[in-house]
């Protein structure tokens, strides 16, 4: 297993310094990682030591003064070192934004009392055909009736609203530089990958949990904008 894991990291390290972070976001950079079982920590340079509670899940935490990207690797392991690399940027750039002191976090509390309403859910099931819309061929008019749409939501279900952008900004632009990544590192794969995205987007069966749609929405909005010429890039914290 130990020496599974180090090919792995070397693997992953060769990705990774082919990455341009600065391209990626404003003022984003490499930030260290570590993958992890039930019992030990492998960092990304090669140290190794015992595991304790705060590795806990695929996240990015404190450690020692520093932010630390971390993976469980007995749970979600990705055979395929390019999305597995991607998959650590995308939580580098969490690492990253709470590093710029990032205040847009969602509260998750409200998550769990997040409306289901019948009318809610499909104007937000509208919204999402509109923008992968825009993003397979971009048209004005699909963009305005999204925003449309979204505006008539926040008048009506205000409280859902707040909670799914605040998830779109944080997870769905980790989600966004994670693609960016992944299509710098493989093109094809990331075009893949993109079109998963795209098409539990469409799926109105996906609506549920909210926060697990938001991280796609957010994704395809970054997109959109990007494509429309639209500046998003901005400097996190500020």
């Amino acid at each position: 297993m130990e020496k599974k894991i180090k090919t792995m990291i070397d693997q992953i390290n060769k990705r990774l310094a082919k990455l341009d972070f600065e391209a990626l976001w404003t003022e984003f950079h490499y930030i260290r990682y570590a993958l992890y079982t039930k019992t030990t920590v492998y960092f990304d340079n090669g140290d190794i030591t015992s595991w304790d509670q705060r590795f806990m899940g695929n996240t990015a935490i404190e450690y020692n003064d520093r932010f630390l990207a971390i993976w469980n690797i007995e749970v979600d392991e990705y055979k395929d070192a390019d999305v597995f690399a991607s998959k650590l940027v995308h939580e580098m750039f969490h690492a990253f934004q709470r590093e710029k002191q990032e205040i847009r976090w969602a509260n998750e509390i409200k998550g769990l009392f997040y409306r289901y309403d019948l009318t809610n859910m499909a104007l937000k099931h509208q919204e999402n055909e509109l923008l992968c819309q825009c993003l397979e061929a971009y048209d004005q008019q699909d963009w305005d009736d999204f925003l449309s749409l979204r505006l008539y939501r926040n008048s009506q279900f205000a409280e859902n609203v707040k909670y799914e952008t605040q998830v779109e900004v944080i997870e769905g632009m980790a989600q966004y530089i994670e693609i960016k990544a992944l299509k710098r590192l493989s093109i094809t794969k990331g075009h893949k990958a993109l079109q998963k995205i795209v098409e539990s987007l469409k799926n109105p069966d996906n609506l549920f949990p909210i926060r697990r749609s938001c991280y796609n929405s957010g994704t395809v909005l970054c997109l959109v904008a990007e494509l429309a010429g639209m500046t998003i890039r901005h400097v996190i914290g500020s």
